[in-house]
């Protein structure tokens, strides 16, 4: 979930307008974890402008 979390944002990068959400049922004894996980790694990784990794920009070639 970590990693899957972190690959949208560098992929929304630099993240202006874009919105992340669970759109599909959570298991109940797993909810807690997982929308923890997601909150930390925005708070972590999500601060505007996101940098996108070289194989999320334009073509996957590093500046």
């Amino acid at each position: 979930m970590r990693e899957v979390t972190i690959d949208l944002l560098q992929e929304a990068a630099p993240g202006h307008g874009f919105v992340i959400g669970i759109t599909e049922d959570m298991p109940p004894d797993r909810w807690a974890h997982g929308c923890m996980t997601i909150n930390r790694m925005v708070c972590q990784h999500g601060r505007l402008p996101i940098e996108a990794h070289a194989e999320h920009r334009a073509g996957g070639e590093t500046p």
